[in-house]
């Protein structure tokens, strides 16, 4: 997986209290690429997907996973 991860005053503030920031607060996207041996899984062996992510509570990340490829 590669990750881009800036912190901005929004999420300094958040973090530091205790709360969920947006997707929009924080820059943080990632983009990866699976390697499973697993029958039911196999397909996402052959597809590029691309995520961001937010704080979501007390040492918690959401992320949204999209689809490319």
């Amino acid at each position: 997986m590669t990750a881009r991860d800036e912190q901005n005053d929004a999420f300094t503030g958040a973090a530091r209290d205790d709360r969920a920031t947006s997707f929009d607060d924080r820059y943080m996207r990632m983009a990866m690429r699976f390697d499973t041996g697993a029958a039911r899984y196999r397909w996402s062996n052959q597809h590029l997907f691309v995520a961001r992510g937010r704080l979501s509570g007390s040492n918690a990340i959401e992320y949204e996973v999209y689809l490319v490829t």
